[in-house]
């Protein structure tokens, strides 16, 4: 029964006149989407010694992102793929603060969901997308238990990364961590709107200061879905590295904190020579 009325409630909201707000002119309206947004928030796990706290909260109307509040909020974002409706959860982050650090860090993870029935068939979650490190995986609803709501998501320590597993919490290069992790509480759940079409004031998801704008594209290509299909009864592993790339910085993962650090002492050292030869040279050109 309320799954039921749960459905008419969604119907209601998309096809009704009075609700017909559809402010990122991708044909759902803007109360559907977030009515799709609640369902299915999953639970984010994370790390109780996290370095950056919780995710940020961003300046509204900002072009550049700007960070107000390290509170916990998950932006959101809802559209259509194909028959199917496809949610992006965005966890947005001041900085990553693992071993190589960077200003500002975006991870997310998604859904697809049947359009028709509005359950979700499957989940993705990225983890160092783009780089030979990427430990992304995905999952059916039904392995994961989150056809009707959310799955609980790891987030690894410093790095951010999403698991679908806390079992998978070490794929990342070695680098992941997820330690001793305790439940997110979000301060808000915020839709971020469309590329070129921002919403609640988001028009910093197009900056180019970040990652964010190539991350509101599908999750589910072919080539992803031909995987997930084949796998219905395991977390898969996707979009990683031809091998054996990844087993080597796995395998020499112990000495890359001494490689990084001796890399800058090199270059510290390399600076003072240089600086020294420069001032001999100067010395020497004048005393000619």
């Amino acid at each position: 029964m309320y799954r039921l009325t749960l459905l008419l409630t969604f119907s209601l909201t998309l096809h009704s006149p009075a609700f017909a707000v559809d402010h990122d002119k991708d044909g759902l309206t803007d109360d559907f989407e977030q009515a799709l947004l609640v369902k299915f928030e999953p639970t984010f796990m994370l790390s109780a010694d996290e370095c950056d706290g919780k995710p940020a909260e961003f300046m509204p109307g900002s072009n550049i992102p700007e960070v107000i509040a390290k509170n916990g909020t998950i932006y959101g974002q809802v559209f259509q793929t194909g028959k199917f409706l496809e949610i992006h959860y965005y966890h947005l982050w001041s900085r990553d603060c693992g071993r190589l650090k960077h200003a500002l860090d975006v991870e997310h993870v998604s859904a697809l969901v049947e359009a028709d029935g509005l359950k979700a068939r499957y989940w993705y979650a990225a983890a160092h997308e783009n780089t030979l490190c990427n430990a992304s995986t995905g999952a059916s609803a039904t392995l994961l238990e989150a056809e009707e709501d959310g799955p609980v998501i790891w987030v690894s320590e410093g790095k951010h990364g999403s698991f679908l597993s806390s079992n998978k919490c070490r794929l990342g290069c070695g680098g992941d961590r997820c330690h001793a992790s305790k439940v997110l509480r979000p301060a808000k759940l915020i839709n971020i709107g469309e590329h070129g079409a921002p919403m609640n004031g988001a028009v910093w998801i197009d900056s180019d200061r970040w990652s964010l704008p190539t991350k509101l594209r599908s999750d589910f290509p072919p080539a992803v879905m031909a995987q997930l299909q084949a796998h219905p009864t395991q977390i898969v592993s996707l979009n990683v590295p031809t091998p054996p790339t990844k087993a080597i910085i796995l395998g020499g993962n112990s000495g890359l904190g001494a490689f990084i650090l001796g890399q800058r002492t090199g270059i510290q050292s390399l600076g003072k020579s240089a600086l020294a030869t420069h001032r001999w040279l100067n010395k020497f050109f004048k005393t000619e």
